[in-house]
């Protein structure tokens, strides 16, 4: 019995844990100390989203999305494809652990 009740326990712990995380996909307009902002979140086509700042992780992952690879980038966020954010920001998906951010990844931009 004590069994049983330590089992289910143990699967609500883990279950609890990957609901906790989540992905969060918009337009990184703003990189500050410890802080990202985050723009465009949840919009459809011609719809101006949500905007949220995050806290970033200490030891924050950042990687680019290079077709269904995910290729990590070199000096994490001092990379240059975090470093000109521009007045529209970079299209990114930050996967969201308890309000903070332990992985980004830079979308590729399309080209025209």
């Amino acid at each position: 019995m004590l069994r049983n009740v330590l089992c289910a326990f143990v699967l609500l712990a883990l279950s609890l844990g990957l609901a906790m995380a989540e992905s969060v996909k918009g337009r990184i307009t703003k990189i500050d100390g410890g802080k990202v902002t985050v723009e465009g979140i949840g919009a459809k086509k011609g719809e101006k989203g949500e905007s949220k700042t995050f806290d970033l992780a200490k030891d924050v992952k950042v990687s680019k999305k290079d077709k269904k690879e995910t290729i990590p980038l070199e000096g994490g966020l001092k990379n240059e494809a975090l470093k000109d954010l521009g007045a529209k920001g970079v299209g990114a998906t930050l996967e969201v652990n308890d309000n903070k951010v332990t992985e980004i990844i830079v979308s590729e931009k399309k080209k025209k």
